[in-house]
């Protein structure tokens, strides 16, 4: 599944490095470093909570950033994402104070 999973990977990132600007490509490969170092976790890497809950919402961030530009890319024009994952997320998670404010 794993191998499966980055083939499409590949697939899509070529699209964007075809497609994208300049831009989205830069914030697409920023978003990629960040889920790839947040996803170091699953490979056994040992990582406190508070360093994994750091991870998740700078990939978080960095997702929305790439939206932001591939966005602008394609001319949508309605606004601002809404803020997202802290929502979901456990009331025992630890999050920024900023985010715990604005439930991001």
């Amino acid at each position: 599944m794993l191998a499966e999973a980055a083939s499409e990977n590949t697939l899509k990132w070529e699209m964007v490095l075809l497609l994208g600007s300049a831009e989205a490509v830069a914030a697409a490969r920023l978003w990629n470093k960040a889920v790839w170092e947040a996803s170091l976790v699953a490979l056994g890497r040992e990582m406190s909570h508070e360093d994994y809950i750091r991870a998740f919402e700078a990939a978080g961030l960095r997702r929305n950033d790439f939206y932001e530009c591939a966005r602008r890319d394609l001319g949508v024009h309605s606004g601002e994402l809404p803020a997202g994952d802290g929502a979901w997320l456990p009331q025992n998670v630890l999050l920024g104070a900023d985010d715990a404010q604005t439930g991001s």
